[in-house]
């Protein structure tokens, strides 16, 4: 799937592949259970979800990056990530802000700790 994804979000995650479309389901209905307040909208051709700014993003490897594939499975990424308790979780590469994770199935999505993190951003965003 190229950067040209789908404006609307729902066709968006229906046309990823069957696994990646599981993954980033899951990591959305997450994000909207725990997060009642946050506003969904693609940016570099995927999903982002904000409050007062970006918060996170839910990244599925076959939505490209300047027309490359980006590795494997679904990346959920923490655009304050620095802030965060994450305790090893979250892969930082060579960035010092972004942190993230990359889920190759559903059944690998630790849902307390991805709320956790998720609530823990969400209060770094209304406090900044």
């Amino acid at each position: 799937m190229k950067a040209n994804t789908p404006d609307n979000l729902d066709e968006l995650y229906e046309r990823l592949p069957e696994e990646e479309r599981l993954v980033a389901s899951v990591l959305r209905a997450l994000i909207f259970e725990t997060l009642p307040d946050i506003r969904e909208k693609k940016s570099y051709g995927a999903p982002f979800y904000f409050g007062t700014k970006a918060i996170c993003y839910v990244w599925p490897a076959s939505i490209t990056w300047g027309g490359k594939r980006q590795g494997k499975g679904v990346t959920l990424g923490f655009n304050q990530a620095k802030k965060l308790n994450h305790s090893g979780f979250l892969d930082f590469g060579s960035r010092k802000n972004i942190g993230s994770h990359v889920f190759l199935t559903a059944e690998e999505i630790d849902v307390k700790r991805v709320v956790e993190l998720l609530k823990s951003a969400w209060e770094v965003d209304q406090s900044s």
